[in-house]
């Protein structure tokens, strides 16, 4: 094993003595290790945020500031029984008459994350008022109102949010219209609806509103569902969906999938996903009176 040992370093440093007395050597093995560390750099910095960005998944999104139970946005949802009404005032319900512009973004799981994050640290200066409801979070899944039970934190059951899918569906399908009246003109006073708002806001931005999966089937107007039935509600809401809120209005909203607010462009622009948020956000209003 010795002279094993012994053989391997007498190759190594025959190799050293050759580069010592082989001037053209020196340089081009100085070069190729400055190259060397160089192009290694970028994969080393990239492997540094990976794991860090790895370690924070999920935070943002479950943020107690941002982070709330679908049932504190709203009053009203169905089949909740009788103390219901009582139960959500208590945890101050948000989405109401007089709460102004509210923006929520209904997902599951951790999807687009870092593009909301990054919409929201850009647009919070500007006075955004922004919610997460995540779908995957078990009190968004225990929804369904049971009398039986002796206990009242027993009444609700597991029933994987199928009434808070049924009651968002039923909001998407209302105000995803054309005719969907969002507020008047204030110049003449005449109604204006969400049809004539993405002529406005295509005006202004470039691009329309429309959901662009919904436009292949020639449904640009209209919600797109693939399913009937309020327990398969949750296979028709298109998840992430962003929501804009006036007075517990909606007047704006865009759909993703799992990697991007989907192609919200035309031929003028090509927005990524924290404009097409900051677009919504900022909207085209100026001249509307919204409800």
């Amino acid at each position: 094993m010795d002279k094993l040992f012994k053989a391997i370093g007498n190759f190594f440093k025959k190799i050293w003595e050759w580069i010592k007395s082989t001037a053209w050597v020196q340089p081009l093995l100085i070069v190729s290790i400055i190259f060397g560390i160089i192009f290694s750099i970028n994969p080393i910095v990239n492997a540094i945020k990976s794991a860090a960005s790895s370690d924070k998944t999920g935070e943002f999104y479950s943020d107690k500031a941002l982070n709330k139970a679908f049932n504190q946005l709203f009053i009203g949802i169905p089949d909740q029984g009788n103390d219901y009404a009582r139960r959500v005032r208590r945890n101050k319900l948000l989405v109401t008459e007089d709460s102004g512009d509210v923006l929520v973004i209904y997902v599951k799981g951790n999807t687009l994350e870092d593009d909301v994050k990054h919409f929201y640290n850009s647009a919070k200066v500007n006075g955004c008022k922004l919610y997460i409801v995540n779908f995957d979070d078990e009190k968004n899944q225990r929804s369904k109102y049971d009398p039986d039970h002796k206990l009242f934190e027993d009444k609700y059951e597991d029933d994987d949010g199928a009434t808070y899918y049924e009651f968002l569906l039923e909001q998407f399908e209302e105000s995803y219209s054309r005719s969907h009246v969002i507020g008047t003109d204030k110049t003449t006073g005449k109604d204006v609806t969400w049809g004539e708002y993405n002529e406005i806001f295509n005006k202004k931005y470039g691009y329309d509103i429309y959901y662009p999966s919904f436009k292949g089937q020639n449904l640009e107007g209209e919600y797109n569902t693939t399913s009937q039935g309020g327990k398969d509600a949750h296979q028709d809401i298109h998840l992430p969906a962003a929501v804009k809120y006036h007075n517990g209005n909606v007047i704006d909203m865009r759909f993703g999938n799992s990697s991007s607010w989907v192609d919200y462009d035309t031929k003028n622009s090509n927005p990524d996903n924290q404009i097409i948020l900051q677009n919504m956000w900022e909207g085209a209003f100026e001249n509307i009176e919204l409800k």
